[in-house]
Order: structure tokens, then C-alpha cells, then sequence
């Protein structure tokens, strides 16, 4: 079995938080949505691979605030996956731009989150963020 670091970006701006649609192309989880993320290549920090794998996917600039949760999935290649979690702000104000893996975005508030095609992992995941008094404070 392989291993693979995953690293996700909870990013929050205005009282939303950011969700991106995966291709319907996509041989992983194709048109469900998530927080955006990605793969840590061989010898990045975490933060520098959340950094670079949010402005791939995203276009934006963002600033890793604190660790929020750490979980692991596997997939049917047999690779486990080891997911961690940030909460992210924007450094620098910017229109989102998709890479080909994602095909839309939404800024959306927990309640709205609840309502859409999540995988159950990732919506137990956003359901902790909810709770997080840290997270807490960017939606009060």
C-alpha cells in the first residue's frame, strides 16, 4: 500500500468559505465538491505545499493560519491518503481562477455547505470546522 500527503485549504473570506466542483472528467470523485487542496510533492512543507497547490487550483494567494484537522481516506489504486487540513486566509485580494480539475466555485456559509454533493468524509470534516472555536471567530 502507498501513502500520500494531501494537503486541503479551508480558506474564508466574509463569512464563507471557498468549495470547488472536481471535473465531471475526473477520475476522482468527479462532480463532487470539496475544499481545494492537493498532493505535498517530495521534500515541500506542508505549508508550502498547501501554498503552492491553492494557487494552482485557485489562483489565490493565501495565508496558512493554523492546522485544523488531520484524516486519511484510501482510494482503489490502494494509496492511502493522509488529508491535512488549514485554515487559509487570502493574502492578497483575487478573483478565483480554476484549474482544469475543478469546473466552478462557490463561496458558501456552513448551512449552504450542508445542502450540497459532498462526500460524507469531507462533510464530517466541514462539520468539525464548524465547531473549531478558532474557525469560530472568522463566522461571528
Amino acid at each position: 500500500m502507498n501513502q500520500r500527503v494531501v494537503m486541503g485549504g479551508f480558506i474564508v473570506r466574509d463569512k464563507k468559505f471557498l468549495i470547488v466542483k472536481r471535473s465531471k472528467n475526473d477520475s476522482f470523485l468527479p462532480g463532487f465538491w470539496e475544499i481545494p487542496g492537493g498532493k505535498l510533492e517530495h521534500g515541500e512543507s506542508p505549508e508550502s505545499g498547501l501554498y503552492r497547490e491553492l494557487l494552482e487550483e485557485t489562483g489565490l494567494k493565501v495565508k496558512p493560519i493554523s492546522a485544523l484537522s488531520s484524516w486519511t481516506y484510501g482510494n482503489v489504486d490502494k494509496t492511502q491518503f493522509i488529508q491535512i487540513d488549514y485554515l487559509c486566509e487570502i493574502e492578497q485580494d483575487a478573483q478565483v481562477i480554476l484549474s482544469e480539475e475543478h469546473e466552478e466555485y462557490r463561496w458558501v456559509d456552513f448551512e449552504e455547505a450542508k445542502k450540497m454533493d459532498i462526500t460524507s468524509p469531507m462533510k464530517t470534516e466541514i462539520l468539525k470546522f464548524e465547531q473549531n472555536p478558532l474557525v469560530r471567530t472568522y463566522f461571528s
